[in-house]
């Protein structure tokens, strides 16, 4: 595999395959499709090659799939851990917009009115 070089934002040469995204696209797709959905998989197949091109790949480390791999492994978990959040601060909102004390009185008005005349006739009066 031919090593184009180019630079990153801090001016350092990095070592990216020209065929980076066209050889590993498909199968980091569906590796994060089957952790996540299909829909989410595409924004973040294309996260993970442009924080791919971002980071300092050294092919003298190893290959490029595991790489890859790991970084979608993150982008995975940090979706999850986002998704978790914001799941959690919708809850607390619905809790919050459960009623206030204008909604209280009407409840226990209404309650009253049917609860009154059949506890009267139950009690005998």
């Amino acid at each position: 595999m031919t090593v184009h070089n180019t630079r990153n934002e801090a001016g350092r040469r990095l070592g990216v395959p020209p065929d980076l995204f066209d050889a590993h696209f498909a199968e980091i797709h569906r590796y994060i499709a089957r952790r996540l959905s299909e829909d989410v998989a595409d924004d973040l197949a294309a996260e993970v090659f442009v924080v791919a091109l971002q980071g300092a790949y050294d092919p003298a480390i190893g290959a490029v799939r595991p790489w890859l791999y790991g970084i979608a492994t993150h982008l995975v978990a940090r979706h999850r851990r986002t998704e978790v959040r914001r799941w959690k601060a919708i809850s607390r909102t619905a809790e919050r917009d459960g009623g206030g004390h204008e909604d209280e009185v009407l409840d226990r008005v209404t309650a009253a009115r049917f609860t009154g005349p059949p506890a009267g006739a139950l009690a005998g009066r």
